[in-house]
């Protein structure tokens, strides 16, 4: 896995909630409608963080055994100190590590796990180098009728108006340098990287998260989580020559984006991709 920024710092914790609350918006009613009418799931989450979110999204009685796996060693540790218990069991885990297909195995097998009935990826795929390699991988785990959910975002779904449109197009072309965010074009390619996977049964859920004139809180919440960060890449970048002319910018321009973002009669909308793949052509 590249390097990444991980979630283990409070501010980025903070950052976190803040993700996982616009989230939920696009998520929570597609969790429901694949938990309705059913019982004894065994999940698997990958990309766990510090395991709040897991246990938000899969505490439904349907789910009878939840898997976490996390990149971040202290993070999966703090996840499972808070919630672990026979329920939910939370690992650290690198999904490019040479072993990973054997380790992943054997901690199915301790869980008693023959197989997923889902399996979630949030903000993963983009900062793998061989994402198409871990959604083969994945699909041979799903047991018959099993779903697959990932999350990524799509800055090609993105647009501020009635002003800012301009430093938003500035902000995310230094967004796509940013070697710390990950790939930002994988969630365009998402249901096209599921279908070339071999999965059956693609589907888009979700496209952005938006927020228009009135919703104040939203707009602080979607500054939060899709723009607060890249400052803090850039001041680790900026030694490199590459990246002190967009340092630079953002520092002269980033005040000039949030009051765009945040203003009372802006419509923000920042995309997202939500898109499920199953083992079977209908579900």
């Amino acid at each position: 896995m590249e390097k990444q920024t991980v979630f283990s710092q409070e501010r980025e914790v903070r950052r976190l909630a803040t993700q996982n609350r616009l989230m939920h918006g696009c998520e929570a009613p597609l969790f429901c409608e694949l938990f309705a009418g059913r019982s004894g799931l065994r999940v698997l989450d990958v990309g766990s963080n510090n395991g709040d979110k897991t246990v938000r999204w899969f505490s439904d009685s349907a789910v009878k055994k939840v898997l976490g796996l996390e990149y971040n060693a202290p993070l999966a540790l703090q996840a499972q100190q808070s919630f672990g218990d026979e329920r939910f069991s939370f690992v650290a885990c690198d999904v490019e590590a040479p072993d990973f297909s054997g380790r992943l195995r054997e901690l199915m097998q301790r869980e008693g796990i023959p197989g997923f009935d889902v399996i979630y990826l949030s903000f993963v795929l983009s900062h793998l180098r061989a994402p198409d390699a871990l959604l083969r991988h994945l699909r041979t785990l799903l047991r018959p009728g099993g779903i697959l959910v990932a999350a990524e975002t799509d800055d090609s779904r993105c647009a501020l108006a009635p002003e800012g449109g301009a430093l938003l197009r500035r902000f995310l072309e230094i967004l796509a340098r940013d070697p710390l965010a990950g790939d930002r074009g994988t969630g365009a390619r998402l249901e096209q990287m599921l279908h070339q996977c071999g999965f059956a049964g693609v589907r888009r859920r979700c496209d952005a998260i938006a927020a228009g004139p009135g919703e104040t809180e939203k707009k602080a919440d979607i500054f939060e989580m899709f723009f607060s960060y890249l400052p803090e890449d850039m001041t680790a970048l900026q030694e490199m020559g590459d990246f002190r002319r967009d340092a630079r910018w953002l520092s002269e321009n980033f005040s000039a984006l949030q009051r765009a973002v945040c203003a009372p009669e802006s419509q923000i909308s920042m995309g997202i991709s939500v898109v499920t793949g199953t083992t079977e052509p209908e579900y």
